[in-house]
């Protein structure tokens, strides 16, 4: 079960958004990289981030709550069920919503493992054998948008539990699964694990 911290806050998700990063980055932490709707945020702890998550119903849908039905929340409620080394640790999740006016949208700071770029140098040239730890046959991650289905037949949990945790993801969510969408993670003793941070939208 995922557990989710809510806070209320009478301001709009741009608002929000804003006030954080500006706060965090007099507070010692820094922007580490952002997307369209998000951005990553580093933490006093280096072996974790905070990614800082506006939903807002911007990908179209119809909800009385934009936070509920975002992919994100989806993905994470789906490895809360489904656990595997093959996606990120999560720690905390807090919303930051005005109750008032839930239909707006809200923040998500979602507290998790830091993880490297798969783009990386050291990692991007193991991207193939990080694909096969998945599967045997799969060529690349990305490739999972077309063969994950077939993951929920492998005696590997792990594997089996992706399958799953991608599935009742994309039934509700729309597939977005690219390059900038996985990472990897780093075991002690060297070897690399593919992660898949955020597939859907």
């Amino acid at each position: 079960m995922l557990k989710i911290n809510r806070h209320a806050v009478v301001a709009t998700p741009d608002d929000v958004f804003k006030t954080f990063l500006a706060k965090a980055e007099t507070h010692g932490t820094h922007r580490l990289g952002s997307g369209a709707f998000a951005c990553t945020v580093s933490h006093p702890d280096p072996a974790l981030v905070v990614k800082v998550c506006k939903m807002t119903g911007q990908f179209g849908r119809k909800s009385s709550n934009p936070v509920e039905s975002d992919g994100y929340m989806q993905w994470m409620r789906a490895i809360a069920e489904y656990p595997t080394r093959f996606a990120p640790k999560i720690y905390r999740v807090d919303v930051l919503q005005d109750p008032a006016n839930i239909r707006k949208g809200g923040v998500t700071l979602i507290t998790m493992e830091r993880l490297i770029p798969n783009g990386d140098d050291t990692v991007s040239k193991h991207a193939h054998a990080m694909a096969q730890s998945i599967d045997p046959r799969l060529e690349y991650v990305t490739a999972l948008d077309i063969a994950y289905k077939r993951l929920k037949r492998s005696e590997n949990k792990d594997a089996y539990n992706l399958g799953m945790a991608l599935d009742k993801t994309w039934s509700s969510s729309r597939k977005d699964l690219h390059a900038g969408n996985w990472m990897v993670r780093r075991y002690k003793d060297g070897s690399l694990c593919p992660v898949i941070t955020d597939p859907a939208v």
